[in-house]
């Protein structure tokens, strides 16, 4: 009988009785080519599988050249940055000797400077929490504390531009599994995007929210707002979108990639609501110190398992041609009779 599944035959396998035994009943032909084609899909499944985990592992490997090319080449521009932004402090205490107009160039140049010096840091960052070699090892922490930390953090330029940042914040503590600096970049960068792209006299506020199983953390603002299109986008790695106002401000398009990333790792998730005029919501939900104990532990099983099952597989063969192209459909091989009663 073939082993094969739809017009693909990976093999044969022959059943044989004694001579004055019974011939085969159309029953006992119709199970063996059953019997062949069951084999068939377990062949052609074991295979894609293992072509699936040879491409992760190709992705991941990719994932982390590229990691550590961004944090090479950002280390390789800090320290020449660093020297020019040392000799820009030296011109400005000699300013005093300096021809008019010198002023003027050193601004321009102190303003470059700076915004390379904020380009490298959200590279070091990104390059960081996209670290798939990086240890992960999350401690119970107050995200009240992280959330008050942050307000101080940008109370005083708010305040600059006329604007506040509002908290609102449950008397009991709020407790997630999580590392502190990365939370920290979390709600930082939301807090920041939100004062950045909204204008003066408005109000940035958090509120924080929790419930048995999930920990949620809303970041309202009242700025220019995001279109559908970009909504779709805005989490992706250097995405900037085209609207002229939104590239006035300038930035890396790193900022919400980094939030997209931390929130992931953490198992959590963000979304974002958003009307163009009106202003944005940014939300993050973590689950709880319970739940995500929970995951983790049910996740460690289900990663012994599939060891104690991949130490026991045994090895296919390589040498099917064809052999998952034809009769597939989303949910694996298809389950189509062989063709050919006597194939």
């Amino acid at each position: 009988m073939p082993i094969g599944v739809g017009r693909t035959c990976l093999g044969s396998l022959a059943l044989t009785r004694s001579p004055g035994d019974p011939t085969w009943s159309d029953v006992e032909r119709s199970t063996a080519l059953d019997v062949g084609h069951d084999l068939g899909h377990a062949i052609l499944n074991a295979r894609a599988h293992r072509r699936e985990r040879e491409l992760l592992t190709e992705l991941r490997e990719l994932d982390a050249y590229k990691s550590g090319l961004i944090a090479t080449v950002s280390h390789e521009l800090r320290n020449p940055l660093s020297a020019v932004a040392g000799h820009l402090e030296i011109l400005r205490s000699m300013r005093d000797a300096m021809p008019d107009g010198t002023d003027r160039s050193l601004a321009a140049m102190e303003r470059g400077t700076s915004r390379l010096e904020r380009i490298i840091e959200d590279l070091l960052t990104f390059s960081k929490v996209g670290d798939p070699g990086r240890v992960f090892a999350p401690a119970v922490i107050d995200l009240r504390e992280v959330v008050r930390d942050v307000r101080e953090l940008h109370d005083l330029p708010a305040r600059r531009r006329r604007q506040r940042v509002e908290v609102e914040l449950p008397d009991s503590p709020v407790l997630v599994r999580g590392l502190t600096g990365d939370l920290d970049t979390v709600v930082s960068n939301l807090v920041g995007n939100a004062l950045k792209y909204s204008g003066e006299g408005t109000v940035v506020r958090l509120v924080l929210t929790q419930d048995a199983r999930e920990v949620a953390l809303t970041c309202t603002d009242q700025g220019l707002g995001i279109s559908p299109a970009d909504q779709r986008a805005v989490f992706g790695e250097f995405f900037r979108s085209a609207d002229p106002a939104v590239r006035r401000q300038g930035g890396t398009g790193l900022g919400l990639a980094i939030v997209g990333r931390i929130v992931k790792r953490h198992r959590g998730r963000v979304t974002v609501t958003s009307e163009i005029g009106v202003g944005s919501t940014f939300r993050v939900v973590l689950p709880s110190v319970e739940e995500f104990e929970r995951a983790a532990a049910e996740a460690a099983f289900e990663a012994d398992l599939v060891a104690q099952v991949r130490g026991a597989h045994l090895d296919l063969p390589e040498d099917g041609q064809d052999d998952d192209r034809d009769d597939r459909d989303d949910d694996g091989p298809a389950r189509a009779p062989l063709a050919g009663s006597g194939t």
